[in-house]
C-alpha cells in the first residue's frame, strides 16, 4: 500500500480524489494549503504527492520549493494538478524535478492511476496502485467503462462493483434528508435508486405501460388508458400536431394521436412527460426550469432533424432521446441540492465542462444517474444505450455497435448544436466543436443549416404546449441573458473553413450577429490546424473590407494548446487566443477586453 498526499485548497476536487485513492488500496492524506502540506509531509512521509499549482497564499510552486529544500523529500515523486493557463508555473516547477502534470480541464481517474503506476515504479507499490479483481467484478474507480454482454453489445457505462464497496445507506422517511456530503460513485447511485423507489410514476402512466406491455395491445387500449388524464390527452394531441410529428392534416382525438405517434412512442413519451414534470422544479435551485425544458426540447428536435436527414431507422425515438439526455442532472439537483450547486459553481469558476466536474467531484456523472433511472422505469435497453453515451469520447462511441454509435453521436451532436445556439440552459455553459460528430455520422454538412433554421420556431411551437401547467408572462431567453452579461454591444465577423459545421460561428451568429448597416467590432477565427491561419486571414480581410471596417480585434479559438498563432501576420491588430472547448464566461471575458481595445 502506498501513501499519497493530496494537496488542493478546493475540497470539491481534493476529497473525491482522496476517496478514489483509498478505494484503490492507497492511504490518502489531504492537505488544504501549502503550509498544511509541509506539516503533513513531515509527519507521514508520503510515497507520492499530488499538488495543486493554483492555491491562495502559499501556491504550489512555493510549496514544491519548500519540500525540495528538505533532504527527505528530494526524490519524492510529485504530480502537479494545473490548468492550461499555468504554463509558466509548470516550467518553473520543472527545475524541482516533478514527474508530470495533469490538466484539470481534461482530468480523468484513468489518467491519474496510470501516472501513479508510472511514478511508483517499485513492483510492490505499482501492484498496490492498480485496481484489484474480486468475485463481484472489477474495481469501480474508472468512472466510465465499457461493459459488454456475451454478444459484445454495450450494456453499461460503469463496470460492476465489489459488494463490499456498497455499504448500507441510512434511511429515513425522506431519503433527501440523509447526509450526502461524502457519498460518491456507487454509494451515491445506491442512494438515488432508493429515492427512485419512493417516487413512482403516475397512475395514468402505469396504466399506459401496462396496456402497451401486452402483445395484443391496440391503439384503442392505449387511448382508453390515457383517457382519464385530460391534461395528458391534450398534451398528446399537441405533440401529434406539432411540427416534430405533423404528417398531413391535424388530428383531433386521442386515438388518432396514438395512431400517428405509435404505441411504443406514446408509452415512452408519456413516461418522459411524467418524469420531467416530477423533476423540473429541481432545476429552479440553479436555473430557470423553463430554460432547462427548452434546451431538452431543442435537443430532441435537432436530434430528430439529424435522424431524418440521415434516414435513420425509428427516427421518432431521437426526439425522446434528446428530451431525456440531461434528466440525470435534474435528479442530481433534486437529491444533492447544495452539493450539486457547489459542483455547478466549480464548473463556472474553473471554466470546465460540467460533466467533468461531476465526474471529478462525485465519481459519476449525470449519464450514470440517467442510466439507473431509465433502468428503474423499465425503459428497454436499446433505448437506454444511445442516450447515456452522449458525452462519451469519440473512441468510446466507436466501440459501440454501429446502430447505437450513430444514435449516441446524433444526440451528442444535437446537444452541442443546441448549446451553440443558446437554446435554453442545461446548467453547462461549454461550447464544443462538432465537426468530428458530423464526420462520424457521414452527414452532409449542408444538412445542418436547414435544421438550425427550423429549430427555433419548432421549439417555440412545443415548449409551452408540452408543459403540464399554463405559463404566465414572457418566456425567458437564454441568448438575451447571455448578451446582457456584456457591457458593450458585440457584432461579430466570423470566418471558418467549414462554415456549415462550425460551432463557434453558430454561437456568434446566434449571440452577436452584425445587423445590416452596422460595422462589425470583433473578428472570430476557429482554427483546427496550423496551416489555416493565412488562408482564413485573407478571407477575413476581404470580408472586413466589404463590411467597411478596418483593423478590428480578433478572437482566435484553437482546437489544441499546441497550435500557435503567427503573430507576424497580425501586425498591430489586438487579439486573444482561447482553446476549444471553451466556456461562455471565458468567451465573454475575452470579448470585453477586445471590444474595449477596439474602441
Amino acid at each position: 500500500m502506498s501513501k499519497i498526499l493530496v494537496v488542493d485548497d478546493m475540497a470539491l476536487c481534493r476529497e473525491p480524489i482522496a476517496e478514489s485513492l483509498r478505494r484503490h488500496g492507497h492511504e490518502a492524506i489531504c492537505a488544504a494549503s501549502g503550509m498544511d502540506a509541509l506539516a503533513l509531509a513531515r509527519e507521514h512521509r508520503p510515497d507520492l504527492i499530488l499538488l495543486d499549482m493554483n492555491m491562495p497564499g502559499m501556491d504550489g510552486l512555493t510549496t514544491l520549493s519548500a519540500l525540495r529544500q528538505q533532504t527527505c523529500f528530494h526524490d519524492t515523486p510529485v504530480l502537479l494538478l494545473t490548468d492550461r493557463s499555468d504554463r509558466e508555473g509548470i516550467i518553473g516547477a520543472g527545475k524541482y524535478g516533478v514527474q508530470g502534470y495533469l490538466l484539470k480541464s481534461t482530468f480523468s481517474l484513468d489518467d491519474l492511476f496510470a501516472r501513479i503506476d508510472k511514478c511508483l515504479c517499485h513492483p510492490s507499490l505499482a501492484a498496490a496502485s492498480r485496481p484489484t479483481m474480486t468475485t463481484a467484478g472489477r474495481s469501480s474507480a474508472t468512472t466510465v467503462a465499457r461493459a459488454t454482454t456475451a454478444t459484445g453489445a454495450p450494456t453499461s457505462r460503469r463496470p460492476p462493483v465489489p459488494v463490499a464497496d456498497v455499504s448500507p445507506i441510512p434511511t429515513t422517511d425522506d431519503p433527501t434528508k440523509n447526509s450526502s456530503s461524502t457519498l460518491t460513485g456507487d454509494k451515491l447511485l445506491a442512494r438515488i435508486c432508493k429515492h427512485l423507489e419512493l417516487k413512482p410514476l403516475g397512475v395514468t402512466v402505469q396504466n399506459v405501460i401496462a396496456a402497451s406491455s401486452s402483445a395484443a395491445c391496440s391503439v384503442e387500449d392505449i387511448a382508453r388508458a390515457a383517457a382519464p388524464d385530460q391534461a395528458l390527452c391534450i398534451r398528446l394531441l399537441r405533440v401529434a400536431n406539432s411540427s416534430a410529428y405533423r404528417r398531413g392534416q391535424s388530428v383531433s382525438g386521442v386515438k388518432a394521436a396514438v395512431q400517428r405517434l405509435g404505441i411504443q412512442e406514446v408509452r415512452s413519451l408519456v413516461m418522459t412527460l411524467d418524469v420531467l414534470d416530477n423533476y423540473a422544479s429541481a432545476a429552479g435551485s440553479r436555473i430557470d426550469p423553463r430554460l432547462f425544458w427548452e434546451h431538452a426540447l431543442a435537443c430532441g428536435l435537432i436530434a430528430g432533424g439529424i435522424a431524418k436527414a440521415r434516414q435513420a431507422k425509428a427516427a421518432d425515438a431521437y426526439f425522446l432521446w434528446g428530451i431525456l439526455h440531461d434528466l440525470g442532472r435534474l435528479i442530481l439537483m433534486a437529491q444533492l441540492t447544495d452539493r450539486y450547486a457547489a459542483v455547478c459553481d466549480a464548473a463556472q469558476e474553473t471554466a470546465q465542462p460540467l460533466e467533468k466536474i461531476e465526474s471529478q467531484s462525485l465519481l459519476l456523472d449525470h449519464c450514470d444517474v440517467l442510466e439507473k433511472a431509465l433502468e428503474h422505469w423499465k425503459f428497454p435497453r436499446e433505448f437506454i444505450v444511445p442516450v447515456i453515451h452522449h458525452h462519451s469520447s469519440m473512441e468510446k462511441m466507436n466501440r459501440l455497435e454501429a446502430e447505437h454509435r450513430d444514435a449516441a453521436a446524433t444526440i451528442a451532436l444535437a446537444n452541442r448544436v443546441a448549446h451553440a445556439m443558446l437554446l435554453g440552459d442545461s446548467g453547462d455553459e461549454t461550447i464544443c466543436p462538432f465537426d468530428e460528430l458530423v464526420d462520424l455520422l457521414r452527414l452532409r454538412p449542408s444538412a445542418i443549416p436547414p435544421i438550425v433554421a427550423a429549430v427555433p420556431t419548432e421549439t417555440n411551437d412545443l415548449k409551452v404546449a408540452m408543459l403540464a401547467r399554463t405559463e404566465t408572462g414572457s418566456w425567458p431567453s437564454f441568448c438575451e441573458k447571455t448578451r446582457a452579461r456584456l457591457t458593450k454591444p458585440v457584432r461579430a465577423l466570423c470566418v471558418s473553413n467549414r462554415e456549415e459545421t462550425d460551432a463557434y460561428r453558430l454561437f456568434f451568429e446566434s449571440f452577436a450577429p452584425t445587423p445590416a448597416g452596422k460595422l462589425p467590432n470583433i473578428g472570430v477565427f476557429h482554427l483546427r490546424d496550423k496551416n489555416q491561419q493565412d488562408e482564413l486571414m485573407i478571407k477575413f480581410e476581404h470580408a472586413e473590407r466589404n463590411a467597411g471596417a478596418k483593423d478590428i480585434p480578433i478572437l482566435f479559438i484553437v482546437d489544441n494548446d499546441s497550435l500557435r498563432i503567427d503573430e507576424n501576420g497580425l501586425q498591430t491588430r489586438k487579439h486573444r487566443v482561447l482553446t476549444s472547448p471553451v466556456c461562455i464566461s471565458t468567451i465573454l471575458s475575452a470579448i470585453e477586453i477586445l471590444v474595449a481595445a477596439g474602441g
